[in-house]
C-alpha cells in the first residue's frame, strides 16, 4: 500500500486515495474524525455514512471481515492461552481497529477493554474480557451478516 487511510475507513477517502495513487502517484491525507462510543451491536446507518452510502463498498468490507475475524479471534485465544500479554494487546488493538470500520458499539468497546487489560498484564481479567469479546463479536457478526445479506446487489 502506497497510501494511508485512518480507521474507520470512509469510502470517500478510500476512493480519493486510490484515484490519487493511480492518477499521479501522490499520497492523499485522510481527515481524522472520531465518533462518540455507543452501546449498540451494529449501527447500519453509521456504517453506510462512513462509506458514503455505498452498499457495494460496505458489503466488500464486510466480506473481508468475515474471512479475517475468525483468524483474529483464534490468534487472540492463543495469545491468552500462552499468557503473552504483549501479543494479546497488539492483537486486541488490531481487532479494535478493524471493528472500528463498522461500529463503535459493544464489540469495539470489548476490544478496547481487552487491549487495556492486556497492556496492564492483567491476564485474569483479560480472560474474562475475552469471553465477553467473543459474545459481542458473535452478536456483531450476526448483525453484519444480516446487513450484508439484505444489501441490494446491482
Amino acid at each position: 500500500m502506497d497510501g494511508y487511510l485512518s480507521k474507520p475507513v470512509r469510502a470517500e477517502e478510500l476512493f480519493q486515495t486510490i484515484d490519487t495513487l493511480v492518477a499521479d502517484g501522490q499520497l492523499a491525507t485522510p481527515a481524522n474524525s472520531s465518533a462518540a462510543p455507543c452501546n449498540v451491536i451494529f449501527d447500519e446507518s453509521l456504517f453506510l455514512a462512513r462509506m458514503d452510502g455505498s452498499y457495494d463498498v460496505c458489503v466488500q468490507i464486510a466480506e473481508a471481515f468475515f474471512v479475517e475475524c475468525p483468524k483474529l479471534m483464534s490468534d487472540l485465544r492463543l495469545a491468552l492461552h500462552r499468557k503473552d500479554a504483549v501479543e494479546l494487546a497488539g492483537l486486541a488493538h488490531g481487532l479494535k481497529g478493524t471493528i472500528a470500520n463498522f461500529t463503535d458499539g459493544r464489540a469495539f468497546q470489548s476490544a478496547v477493554k481487552l487491549e487495556g487489560l492486556a497492556k496492564e498484564a492483567d491476564l485474569k481479567l483479560a480472560a474474562e474480557a475475552f469471553k465477553r469479546l467473543e459474545t459481542d463479536v458473535e452478536d456483531f457478526l450476526k448483525s453484519l451478516r444480516l446487513f450484508a445479506g439484505a444489501v441490494p446487489r446491482a
